[in-house]
This record gives C-alpha cells, sequence and structure tokens, in this order.
C-alpha cells in the first residue's frame, strides 16, 4: 500500500511546536488536552491535502499559492487557539 500524508497535519504540528516552545500567553494552558485540542480544531477547519511525500507538494503548487495556505493555516490555527484559550476542557 502506498502511504500519504495529509500535509496540512505536518504544517500545523509545526505551529503547535512554535506555540508550545514559545509558551508566550500565560493566560493560555500548554496542557496535552488543550494542544490536542488545538490541533485537532485547526485540522477539522481545513481542507485535507495529501501528498504521496511531503517533498512532493513542492511539484503541486506554485509559491504563492503555499504562501496563501501557510497565511490560511495560520489564521484557522489562531481562531482554534483563541477558541481553546477562552474556553477549555478541563
Amino acid at each position: 500500500m502506498i502511504e500519504v500524508t495529509n500535509i496540512n497535519e505536518l504544517l500545523v504540528a509545526d505551529l503547535i511546536d512554535e506555540l508550545t516552545s514559545a509558551k508566550k500567553d500565560k493566560k493560555m494552558c500548554y496542557c496535552d488536552v488543550c494542544v490536542t485540542d488545538i490541533m485537532t480544531i485547526t485540522l477539522n477547519n481545513l481542507k485535507p491535502r495529501y501528498v504521496a511525500s511531503p517533498l512532493t507538494e513542492t511539484f503541486f503548487k506554485p509559491s504563492a499559492t503555499k504562501k496563501e495556505q501557510a497565511n490560511l493555516i495560520r489564521a484557522v490555527f489562531e481562531n482554534a487557539v483563541q477558541k481553546v484559550k477562552k474556553s477549555p476542557r478541563h
């Protein structure tokens, strides 16, 4: 079976790493539940983008489209952060 990857999952994971390593917002909870909620809310609000390999993504999208997609992912991610920050599940 050919393995495929949702490239958005990798990009959101990078944003999660940035968020949790910086821990700039003292009003934000960084527990596993909140971080997982941020990731799932973000991914559920993005269209999946499957590729056979993350490296093949560069062949399918011109740079302008990649920048637009990155901005969209960041905006959806920031909305998820605010949602979890406002109403954590714990």
